[in-house]
């Protein structure tokens, strides 16, 4: 019974000094954690012989290395800054370079290149770049028949299957003009036959100078305009474009071409067009009648007569019709309308051609209404939409 009781007093005190044990051994272990060299090569020598690495210091120490392997080992091709200039060269011809493509990786890249424009020749257009090595590309494009243009041509590199885009080039190439026109291009847009319309060109030297006019030297093949130096500025070369009188109905486009005396091998050619009107416009121009029995009660129909520009048509003054065909002339909205509409009746006996000619006081031609013996219809008005008088 004495035995028992001195253990079980002991026991008692058992249990706060194992408590204590513990709590030393725990600030024991946080000591040296703290003072336990964080250098992958300190860690190894701290180690003895034989015993497992430290993980978590492994893996920091083969992290970086890791990664810089991984961006090694991506596909990637570089290109030289752009854009890559060929220079100058005369209309039509062809100018000449290269550039490199480089690989930065440790794996061979293909590649495939291709140009914006049909112009552009590429050599290799694929291939291989090796790695850490280079690959030479020829590029050979085409200038512009014309002075005065540029040339920019985009080359895409990609690889072979065209999903991966390593970047674009931008190449750029220019047919200097030996003029300086102001306008560079000659538009009429709509002109009234026999109207006076013209337009001037102001011609300097490129880098914007005056230019001698004896130096020049102009030509042009046209039905619709004419062309001749202004000599009212001795110290300004300007050409006077004028449209003829008798120029036809309808467009026209066609080049002026300018060349310096001494440099003929780089001519500038300017647009010149526009569009020649009748003075009046007739719509339906043509009304069709049909052969038959004859009608017991006049044909009606009506049409528009009107002036290109907005312009007012003015007065009537004068109808000239078969006998038997009445024209009779509907209110307008005001003296400066430049639409009027008509109303005809033509008798039954009419079965031949014939046409209607109304005089403006204002108008130097008259508008002209062609009308037509057909079968296809009684009246019919021209399929074409509007169109032009017919103008003797």
């Amino acid at each position: 019974m004495r035995i028992a009781a001195i253990a079980t007093g002991r026991r008692g005190l058992m249990f706060p000094a194992l408590a204590a044990l513990l709590l030393l051994g725990g600030w024991a272990a946080l000591a040296f954690v703290r003072a336990a060299p964080t250098q992958p090569g300190a860690a190894r020598a701290n180690q003895p012989p034989g015993a497992p690495p430290n993980v978590a210091v492994a893996a920091a120490a083969v992290t970086a290395p890791a990664a810089e392997a991984t961006i090694a080992s991506q596909p990637a091709l570089e290109l030289p800054d752009g854009p890559l200039d060929l220079g100058s060269g005369g209309p039509g011809d062809v100018l000449e370079g290269d550039f490199e493509l480089r690989n930065p990786t440790d794996s061979p890249v293909d590649f495939a290149l291709r140009a914006t424009c049909g112009c552009t020749r590429l050599g290799p257009l694929v291939g291989v770049v090796g790695p850490h090595g280079a690959q030479k590309i020829e590029i050979a494009t085409q200038l512009e028949r014309r002075v005065g243009t540029a040339r920019r041509v985009e080359i895409t590199v990609t690889d072979k299957r065209r999903e991966r885009r390593f970047g674009a080039l931008l190449v750029v190439g220019e047919c200097p003009s030996p003029l300086s026109l102001t306008p560079d291009e000659v538009s009429f847009s709509q002109v009234s036959r026999g109207e006076a319309a013209s337009q001037q060109i102001l011609v300097r030297t490129s880098e914007g100078g005056p230019l001698d006019a004896r130096r020049l030297r102009f030509e042009i093949d046209s039905d619709c305009v004419d062309v001749r130096l202004d000599p009212s500025d001795p110290h300004e070369c300007r050409l006077t474009v004028a449209v003829k009188r008798d120029a036809p109905l309808g467009y026209f486009n066609d080049a002026l071409t300018l060349l310096l005396a001494e440099d003929e091998s780089r001519p500038v050619r300017v647009v010149v067009q526009g569009e020649i009107v009748g003075a009046v416009v007739v719509s339906p121009a043509v009304l069709r009648l049909k052969h038959g029995a004859p009608r017991k009660r006049p044909l009606e129909h009506s049409f528009f007569v009107l002036r290109p520009g907005g312009r007012a048509l003015g007065e009537l003054i004068d109808v000239e019709a078969p006998r038997g065909v009445a024209v009779k002339a509907m209110p307008q909205p005001s003296a400066r309308a430049s639409v009027r509409r008509f109303s005809v009746a033509v008798p039954g006996s009419v079965a031949t051609d014939f046409e209607i000619k109304l005089r403006f006081r204002d108008l130097p031609e008259p508008a002209v209404l062609t009308v037509k013996a057909a079968a296809e219809s009684d009246v019919a008005t021209s399929t074409e939409g509007i169109v032009r008088a017919a103008v003797p």
